[in-house]
């Protein structure tokens, strides 16, 4: 494989055990739906995942993607290079790639426990295509395909395991979503939060992504409370 310079990777906390995530990400399919949907950043077209008779469950096993975009035929081969349940995995581009914004990759995810759940981080190396317009088109639009795409897989983990949420943990996270809409449109300052059962989590201006990853951080036992600019009030601990 060629050298791969680029990189972008993002995490985001889900409320599951290692083993019970690592299960989910394990299959494919799981976290490459977002590519056998169409969508407007797929061109409106979809790409068929054929894995073999290993499934990716296994390293050296391969993965078939072929589909159109644009009206164009587009087709890969990955390669698990890495598996170490619950822990993490990885894959890459093998032969050709026949692909649009990006050139070779390797993908992969790593998972660590927490008090409330994991922390799934998801990453991306690739390269920009080899062939000159091809080049050029990545060089615009590549870095934005590829947050595009960590983001989906994130987001599909998400969504699997919100399925499995009790009332109260719905509940907590959604009072803790409004309430960061709330803090965040008034310039506060930070501070801590409850969030139902769930573990506390520690503000920040920049929004509930922000959050999500600080929560890994600044779980404890304790909380603080300080109100924003515009006084809006703050929960107690």
């Amino acid at each position: 494989m060629t050298a791969l310079p680029l990189h972008h990777e993002d995490s985001v906390m889900i409320p599951a055990s290692a083993e019970r995530l690592f299960e989910f990400a394990d299959v494919h399919a799981s976290l490459s739906a977002h590519m056998g949907q169409p969508s407007w950043k797929m061109g409106w077209g979809r790409m068929e995942i054929a894995p073999d008779e290993d499934r990716g469950k296994s390293v050296g096993s391969h993965i078939r993607l072929d589909g159109k975009i644009l009206g164009i035929r587009l087709a890969l081969d990955e390669v698990v290079t890495e598996r170490n349940p619950p822990q993490s995995k990885a894959w890459g581009t093998t032969g050709s790639p026949r692909l649009l914004v990006i050139g070779h990759y390797r993908m992969g995810f790593e998972i660590t426990p927490q008090r409330s759940g994991s922390l799934l981080r998801v990453f991306i190396d690739y390269a920009l295509p080899g062939s000159v317009p091809a080049r050029w088109l990545g060089r615009l639009l590549g870095r934005y395909y590829a947050r595009w795409c960590v983001r989906q897989m994130l987001d599909g983990a998400v969504s699997h395991f919100s399925d499995f949420m009790t009332v109260k943990e719905q509940a907590g996270a959604a009072f803790v979503e409004a309430l960061t809409e709330a803090l965040v449109s008034a310039n506060a300052k930070p501070a801590c939060i409850p969030n139902g059962s769930l573990a506390t989590l520690w503000c920040w201006r920049a929004g509930l992504r922000k959050i999500q990853d600080a929560c890994v951080r600044f779980t404890g036992e304790h909380c603080c409370t300080t109100s924003g600019r515009s006084g809006y009030p703050m929960p107690s601990c």
